[in-house]
């Protein structure tokens, strides 16, 4: 909704705002790693799948669904949104938010798949963040066990079980782009028209 509403709707310092969102997108998440992790022992999280999936969701270290990136990617689509189709809404009575979610966001499908797969091959493949925030091993998520199994913390593994475990790694991704497939290649193909 803020990518609408940064591509078609006016309000007061709307380029003022945008210029500070896109800033705000070359603060590495190493800067905000400590109020995070007192964020997220406060609620408790530490040590859970929540500590990663919380802060994820919301784009605080990778770019999630309503993060900057996700805005940012879904404001340049709407960008290139014709405005006798906003106008059309207009004089059927529609207001900001019925446009919103009878025009635009049905047009805005394929977009929102390919953000879809990015956030989640970020977040999937994230090594960082659950390696702060993951403090035992009995949770660890996969980019951190095949690093523990590799022999980056000790002990010598063959070289099949590394490789089967990132094939393993790798299928969750796998799946989410071919179920999302269509969409995806529907949004590279109104790129390429427009």
């Amino acid at each position: 909704m803020a990518g609408y509403a940064f591509a078609q709707m006016e309000f007061p310092f709307k380029a003022t705002l945008f210029v500070l969102l896109l800033i705000s997108l070359m603060v590495p998440i190493q800067t905000m790693i400590i109020p995070l992790y007192v964020i997220m022992r406060s609620l408790g999280l530490l040590g859970t799948h929540g500590a990663i999936i919380v802060p994820g969701m919301i784009g605080a270290f990778a770019p999630g669904l309503s993060g900057v990136f996700g805005v940012f990617l879904m404001r340049q689509f709407f960008m290139t949104m014709p405005k006798d189709l906003i106008d059309a809404g207009k004089v059927d009575g529609a207001g900001p938010l019925r446009i919103f979610w009878t025009i635009a966001a049905p047009l805005a499908k394929p977009q929102m798949a390919a953000l879809a797969i990015i956030v989640f091959t970020m977040t999937w493949n994230d090594y960082f963040v659950p390696l702060v925030f993951m403090l035992t091993g009995d949770k660890q998520v996969l980019p951190l066990a095949i690093v523990g199994i590799s022999g980056g913390r000790g002990g010598e593994v063959s070289t099949a079980v590394i490789l089967a475990a990132v094939s393993m790694s790798i299928l969750p991704i796998l799946i989410a782009f071919l179920a999302m497939q269509r969409l995806i290649v529907e949004s590279f193909m109104r790129a390429g028209v427009k």
